[in-house]
């Protein structure tokens, strides 16, 4: 796992808490940025085997170089 912020230590151990089925740095092969990198999301979220929601938390980490 990559280095994660406090506020996002926190939303994750919400879910794992909760017991909601959840994937991190969640990506989709078709959405990529100007440089060509895909897009990555701190959460996906799935119900019922299917991607219900995403969760982005812009802490420090991704501002801070």
């Amino acid at each position: 796992m990559e280095q994660i912020s406090k506020e996002a230590r926190i939303i994750l151990d919400i879910l794992k808490k909760e017991r909601i089925h959840f994937q991190l740095e969640y990506t989709f092969p078709d959405l990529k940025g100007k440089k060509g990198v895909p897009y990555r999301f701190d959460f996906a979220i799935f119900k019922n085997g299917h991607l219900y929601c995403l969760v982005e938390y812009d802490s420090t980490l991704h501002f801070d170089k």
